[in-house]
């Protein structure tokens, strides 16, 4: 499947930055796939694979209410020893760093799967976990010890998290610009016309 995948996507492709032959795009992906099956698939017992959340409505107060929305299309729920986990699979030529998979900015996203399945299952999960398949020319695959995901968007004790500093921004209206961000373009940003800050 993976072969027919790779010589006949189902959707549309740029192949113009590619700067793998379709020989190495084989070899790199068969040897990923390989190891993914033998050395990490094997440490989990996945309950779930792609699940679809429900929308889950955080009330901020204020009249302010974040609505998380999303599928995890590439993470999954597992049981393992410390309880549910939700392992989201990464994929890059830099996903691993001396052999350890890194989580650094994988927190908001992971954190909100935890939230949702949460929220949808009225299970707690014991955190997050990052399976990285690095698809440079020597591929490699690692999976991150667990971590507190959620921890960033609902905040501790000490310290406020995401959920809350989107829901100030909102009552506000002040949002910091970020021109370089991916998402500053008017099919995103909601104040495309009125922004003096992208070009």
């Amino acid at each position: 499947m993976f072969i027919e995948t790779l010589h006949t996507p189902r959707y549309e492709l740029d192949r113009s930055q590619d700067d793998l032959s379709m020989c190495d795009a084989e070899r790199i992906g068969l040897q990923l796939h390989t190891a993914y099956c033998f050395d990490l698939s094997p440490r989990f017992t996945f309950r779930s694979v792609e699940a679809q959340l429900q929308p889950l409505d955080i009330d901020c107060g204020g009249g302010i209410v974040v609505r998380l929305t999303g599928t995890m299309d590439r993470a999954r729920v597992a049981e393992t020893d410390a309880g549910v986990v939700i392992p989201d699979i990464k994929t890059g030529s830099r996903v691993i760093e001396h052999g350890q998979a890194k989580t650094k900015g994988r927190s908001a996203q992971l954190g909100t799967y935890q939230l949702m399945f949460e929220a949808d299952t009225g299970e707690q999960t014991a955190g997050a976990q990052v399976l990285a398949l690095q698809t440079s020319s020597k591929p490699q695959v690692a999976a991150s010890e667990v971590f507190d995901a959620k921890r960033v968007m609902v905040g501790t004790e000490t310290s406020r998290g995401l959920i809350s500093h989107a829901a100030e921004m909102f009552r506000t209206g002040l949002f910091a610009p970020n021109p370089q961000s991916m998402l500053c373009s008017p099919k995103y940003c909601a104040r495309w016309d009125t922004c003096s800050y992208h070009e």
